[in-house]
């Protein structure tokens, strides 16, 4: 066997023994037993052996072996896992971005609380100036002076339909589903084209799941909606 784990066949045909994909697993016999390592197997690594055995599939000319069909079961048994063990991972990732999203919540509360505090000082601080009459505090070592604010222009709603047209701003918007309906119908614009973004990846349970626990939180709900046989203490007779 060369040192890239392929062997030659008596046909001639180049394969490998199965299980060599990065963790250096095989076939310990020809009952097609696995490693002990089998669970170390990533789930790139298990795709990429149903791929060849998809391949030695095509080049048996489609005859499924025992020994085939025993492979591909242990396969997909360690894909089954693999799938529970990355759905709890992106959950467990969702459960520490939303507990991470609370403390930034709280973090940001507090943030802009500090803020609103140094902004009614200098409030405060602008009150007693003008109580004074000065511009300006000084001590032994800093000084609080005022600093003029910065123009801007406020437009109060509805005065930009009164302004001439000198002073209005127009910009060509592109009419986006008018556009895309008339793509699909077979027309072509220059430099306008209906792209596809990348597909994304869903995790969640599987249907079965979901019923399981849709008939356990009706059970519950019927648990707790159940009346009670005792009578209240007021309706008791002596």
């Amino acid at each position: 066997m060369s040192i890239s784990g392929c062997f030659q066949t008596e046909n001639n045909q180049r394969t490998r023994p199965f299980g060599l994909c990065g963790t250096k697993r095989h076939i310990q016999n020809e009952g097609g037993r696995m490693a002990d390592q089998e669970d170390n197997l990533s789930l790139y690594g298990i795709a990429e052996e149903l791929q060849f055995l998809d391949d030695m599939l095509d080049s048996t000319g489609g005859e499924i072996t025992e020994e085939w069909e025993q492979k591909q079961e242990q396969l997909l048994e360690m894909l089954t896992k693999k799938v529970d063990g990355c759905v709890g991972y992106v959950q467990k990732m969702n459960d520490l971005i939303d507990l991470a999203r609370d403390k930034q919540e709280k973090l940001q509360q507090f943030i802009t609380s500090k803020k609103n505090r140094i902004e009614n000082f200098k409030h405060y601080i602008r009150l007693c100036m003008t109580k004074t009459g000065r511009e300006e505090f000084t001590g032994v070592l800093c000084k609080i002076d005022t600093i003029s604010g910065r123009e801007s222009l406020k437009i109060e709603p509805g005065a930009e339909d009164l302004l001439p047209m000198e002073f209005i701003e127009t910009k060509a918007f592109a009419k986006k589903k008018e556009l895309t309906a008339a793509i699909k119908a077979g027309q072509t614009f220059k430099g306008i084209a209906v792209v596809r973004g990348d597909a994304s990846i869903r995790f969640g349970m599987n249907k079965e799941s979901r019923k399981r626990k849709a008939k356990t939180n009706a059970n519950e709900q019927s648990e707790s909606n159940e009346p009670t046989t005792e009578q209240p203490a007021s309706n008791c007779q002596p």
